[in-house]
């Protein structure tokens, strides 16, 4: 997905981690702290070898409980995520993978070919992952993501994110895609010079962000602007019609707004009446006319995941499985 010359620009160690800041919800004072980092557990034989936290380095493996489910794992050592290797799996992938690619693949191929050689390893029983196993990992074909790439951000434009506080830019990101990938990937200390004075309204100063990025970097294909408060909410596990909702209300500002937008936001509104529907049912009962609207959100249970099987089908993902999925990792 990235050229071989892509140029990266205008960010700083701070941009970098404001970056970061977008999808992770603010720290609530009576809130607990949450786990992070992860734990690495290498076993031979059901025996275990070694021990690494992403945090603390190499931990005693001696008088350690074992075996343990990866849960209980991740638990013990206060971890968000814990993986157990199999000793001679790593040499194993990388042998697998070496022998598939070729010097013709693009990025792109040896990244989807390096996930379906994860998915197998796991399948073999190479290593295990809590919470997400490899097998729930989306993994789209390459004429899907190409399809859905161009419907977002075609050859030669441009595609930015913009996020503002206290009425000036937080921070951006904004990705140029050529022939070969991504070639451009530029940061807010490129864009504010561009800008200039903003009028402190985000809904107004998403176009002049926009029109920036058009003279630093070329056509604009997709723009997202929001505050970094409504950022924040939105990431984790959002409710349904999250996203949708803060579409229409202006929350989020999307100019210009690539059609490959309509399916995910589409699909996000259709949860969030589904979901309506059934709190309604749950908070009248059942009986009577009732009975038959329990029956119509059964029929709408059945039929969401043929929609959304449709929708995999031809793009080879979920467009909001991944989405949820991604900004879920705060803190990780």
């Amino acid at each position: 997905m990235l050229s071989p010359d892509v140029r990266v620009e205008g960010f700083t160690t701070q941009e970098w981690l404001r970056l970061a800041e977008i999808v992770r919800p603010p720290a609530r004072d009576e809130a607990p702290a949450l786990p992070a980092g992860g734990v690495v557990a290498v076993t031979t034989h059901g025996r275990l070898r070694k021990l690494l936290s992403t945090r603390s380095g190499r931990l005693p493996q001696v008088g350690h409980p074992w075996p343990l489910e990866l849960p209980e794992l991740a638990a013990r050592h206060e971890a968000r995520w814990a993986i157990e290797l199999t000793t001679g799996s790593l040499e194993r992938l990388a042998d697998r993978f070496g022998e598939r690619i070729r010097p013709s693949d693009t990025y792109l191929s040896q990244t989807l070919e390096f996930l379906r050689v994860l998915r197998e390893l796991e399948a073999d029983g190479g290593f295990r992952v809590w919470p997400w196993p490899v097998a729930e990992w989306p993994i789209p074909t390459e004429r899907a993501v190409v399809r859905a790439m161009d419907s977002l951000c075609p050859i030669g434009r441009v595609a930015v994110v913009g996020v503002f506080e206290r009425g000036a830019l937080y921070t951006a990101l904004a990705l140029r895609r050529s022939s070969k990938g991504i070639d451009a990937i530029v940061g807010p200390e490129e864009l504010r010079p561009a800008a200039g004075f903003l009028s402190g309204d985000y809904r107004r100063d998403a176009q002049y962000v926009g029109d920036a990025v058009e003279r630093v970097l070329g056509p604009l294909s997709l723009g997202c602007y929001g505050e970094l408060s409504t950022f924040q909410a939105l990431a984790g596990s959002p409710p349904p019609g999250a996203w949708a909702s803060a579409v229409v209300a202006r929350d989020i500002v999307i100019e210009p707004a690539a059609p490959g937008l309509a399916l995910p936001l589409g699909l996000d509104a259709g949860r969030a009446l589904l979901s309506g529907v059934r709190g309604l049912v749950e908070r009248f009962g059942g009986g009577g006319g009732f009975l038959r609207t329990e029956r119509f959100v059964s029929t709408l249970e059945r039929g969401m995941p043929l929609f959304i099987d449709d929708i995999q089908a031809r793009l080879g993902f979920d467009p909001l499985k991944l989405l949820a999925r991604l900004v879920a990792r705060r803190g990780a």
